[in-house]
């Protein structure tokens, strides 16, 4: 179960892929044409805000590959020392959006979840994001780019 939680322990993002009718995958098709069902959530507290069951969330190869690598180059930086600018991701169907930042700590990386309400809620709140900003170890991301990248190898 990949998760990214914070440095005190109190918020934690969690991505899964899940078999589900909507799982659309062909090998000789181009990445953005294979679709993974996912559960996603964000706890903070005792607070959890997950995507509701009506939506059955997808995310196309392309995305997960792209924030894979998005991760993998923020860790990577912040071994070799540099100081690395603001990435930002976002889901092609306004799930959620990451943007991890540099806060200028030796093992520390920014993170900030903006949850979009409307697709969460399936249309019952909207106009708005809910968003969450806190920092996690260099481990922790390191960590959860490895387990998203098995996770997807042991899925397809």
């Amino acid at each position: 179960m990949p998760l990214i939680r914070s440095i005190r322990g109190d918020v934690s993002f969690q991505l899964n892929f899940l078999r589900t009718s909507f799982f659309i995958y062909d090998s000789t098709k181009n990445d953005i044409e294979n679709w993974l069902p996912i559960y996603f959530s964000c706890t903070v507290g005792n607070e959890t805000y997950s995507v509701s069951p009506d939506v059955n969330p997808t995310l196309n190869l392309f995305e997960i590959k792209n924030m894979i690598t998005k991760f993998r180059k923020v860790v990577e930086s912040k071994k070799r020392g540099e100081i690395f600018n603001l990435i930002s991701i976002s889901t092609y169907e306004f799930y959620y959006e990451i943007e991890l930042f540099d806060p200028n700590e030796d093992d520390e990386i920014g993170f900030v979840l903006w949850i979009f309400e409307a697709t969460r809620t399936n249309g019952k709140l909207s106009g708005f994001e809910r968003g969450f900003r806190y920092y996690v170890s260099l481990e922790t991301l390191e960590t959860f780019t490895k387990e998203i990248e098995q996770d997807l190898l042991e899925f397809l």
